[in-house]
């Protein structure tokens, strides 16, 4: 039987530091990992605390890398981890991940910029929360919105302006 799961949050382990738990696998609790060298691993309590020797100490950035943890059907916000696409040789040495948001669109996301929640979504979010902050009443196309501009500006309209207002009005009775 398993004991109460220790909470590795600031272990450090050769040049990684544990950042946050992210969740489970089913096997084991996930852990975000900051490497020295500025890049991000995702990687099992059981390989951080091995006592052979053998856990692990970096990103990939010392000897040939590692292999990444399967996120397939993992959630990270509005995203949903569908196949791996491989190890990206650049700044970082991190894995990409091809996603499926929740609008429907696919996006190639950094693993670690999913675990750490950089990346929720493959920009719809954005998007809903500007059109959130930028609503209106909402009442720009009623009958009484028309007739209340009309009213309001009717001295300052001019006068084919306040015809088109009269005429559309006439028409809504």
């Amino acid at each position: 039987m398993r004991g109460v799961e220790q909470d590795l949050t600031g272990f450090v382990s050769g040049k990684l530091t544990v950042v946050r738990k992210l969740g489970s696998d089913g096997k084991g609790a996930l852990w975000l990992c900051q490497c020295e060298c500025g890049g991000t691993k995702i990687t099992k309590s059981s390989c951080l605390t091995r006592k052979d020797g053998k856990s692990t100490k970096s990103c990939g950035c010392i000897g040939g890398g590692g292999k990444a943890l399967d996120l397939t059907g993992m959630k990270f916000g509005r995203l949903t981890a569908l196949r791996s696409l491989g190890r990206h040789y650049g700044k970082r040495r991190d894995h990409f991940w091809e996603c499926s948001c929740e609008c429907g669109h696919v996006k190639h996301v950094i693993g670690s910029d999913l675990a750490n929640g950089k990346t929720q979504s493959c920009g719809c979010k954005v998007f809903d929360i500007m059109k959130e902050l930028h609503k209106t009443h909402g009442m720009s196309y009623t009958k009484a919105y028309r007739k209340w501009k009309y009213e309001t500006y009717a001295g300052k309209l001019s006068s084919e302006e306040a015809e088109d207002i009269n005429l559309w009005i006439s028409k809504q009775h």
